[in-house]
């Protein structure tokens, strides 16, 4: 079968993020005239990445994230930083890095020929507002649905439930959800009953349970996937 909605995951899979994050980061350093390191990026991934597991459970919301993150990190770092303007910073710096992943805007593009297309993202909404609004992308979407505005994130089966609403959509059938994350988007859409596509570059293997409906290695493939049902 064919799928006529394409929800699609923002970071990682059409926004090139490790790119962004490093750019903001960096950026945030020399705004506050602290020194940057290599190393600082890869503890602030790892400390950024337990932050989100936490939301994506429900232990923390985004508003406590946005500044808790740069606390951890700063103490983890013994850095003489103000966490919350270093999150101010960072943020601002991170909504202004619209960086694409290499083949995004055509896969987008020829997706938006075949189906409709919403982005469902749990990313900051003034982050995410930012870039897409910069974005050449944005024209190609009937809607976009960012978790902190509807009260609601991946993996919970509430966002696509707003989604679906949105657009008009009563057969969930017709729907699947594309991203690269098992345990946000794949894991969402398993818990909303729709078909799931992971984009997944690396090759990596699933782990049972969390396999998807598809999996592609290239975003070029994506549009006769959803033309076809297949892989």
């Amino acid at each position: 079968m064919s799928y006529s909605i394409v929800f699609l995951d923002a970071d990682g899979t059409l926004f090139d993020f490790e790119h962004a994050e490093r750019h903001a980061l960096e950026s945030a350093f020399g705004d506050l005239g602290v020194a940057y390191r290599a190393d600082h990026l890869a503890l602030y991934k790892e400390v950024n990445g337990e932050m989100w597991k936490r939301l994506e459970r429900g232990e923390v919301n985004q508003e406590f994230m946005r500044t808790e993150r740069f606390r951890l990190f700063c103490e983890r770092a013994a850095l003489e930083a103000d966490p919350a303007l270093m999150s101010s910073s960072y943020l601002l710096h991170l909504s202004e890095a619209d960086f694409l992943l290499d083949g995004a805007l055509e896969t987008v593009a020829a997706l938006s020929g075949i189906a409709t297309l919403s982005l469902i993202t749990n990313g900051l909404k003034d982050v995410q507002r930012g870039r897409l609004s910069r974005s050449p992308i944005t024209t190609y979407f009937a809607d976009v649905v960012i978790s902190e505005e509807v009260g609601s994130q991946k993996p919970s089966p509430q966002i696509f439930e707003v989604a679906l609403q949105r657009l008009g959509a009563s057969d969930r059938s017709s729907a699947i959800m594309v991203g690269d994350s098992l345990s946000s988007d794949i894991a969402g859409g398993k818990n909303a009953g729709i078909a799931t596509c992971w984009y997944n570059p690396n090759g990596e293997v699933a782990p049972r349970g969390s396999e998807p409906d598809y999996s592609v290695a290239s975003l070029s493939e994506i549009p006769s996937m959803v033309r076809r049902g297949e892989r």
